[in-house]
């Protein structure tokens, strides 16, 4: 099982029975998304940025994983993930250290991904 099912299948079980109804939990937190991430006044690529250094900070390696993703998904270069990194490690040390890792191997297989759909070419001239 890979750490997307497992987070899938953690969500399922605590929205069965922390929540009581799994249907309205999603319905809810797809709501609270949708509010939270292009839905202000900060752009989704800074948005993703934030998330993925809370997540960093947390320890949270589903968060990680998804929002190095979507953070390079929406445009974030592996230079700005690095940054955060940085950023993270000045305020938490070693910890950021070990959970950034992390987030660079994920951001690095979502610009693999990018660049498949892309047919090969590269995403920006920075990259």
């Amino acid at each position: 099982m890979d750490i997307f099912d497992e987070l899938k299948d953690n969500q399922r079980l605590y929205n069965t029975y922390m929540v009581g109804d799994a249907e309205l939990a999603k319905q809810k937190y797809r709501q609270a998304k949708a509010l939270s991430i292009g839905g202000g006044q900060i752009d989704v690529k800074t948005t993703e940025l934030i998330i993925l250094a809370i997540a960093i900070t947390a320890k949270c390696e589903g968060c990680i994983a998804s929002h190095a993703r979507a953070a390079i998904r929406a445009g974030a270069t592996m230079e700005d993930i690095g940054a955060l990194i940085a950023i993270c490690n000045h305020m938490t040390g070693s910890v950021a250290a070990f959970f950034g890792g992390k987030a660079l191997r994920h951001a690095e297989i979502a610009m693999e991904e990018l660049k498949a759909e892309q047919g090969g070419s590269d995403l920006c001239e920075q990259c």
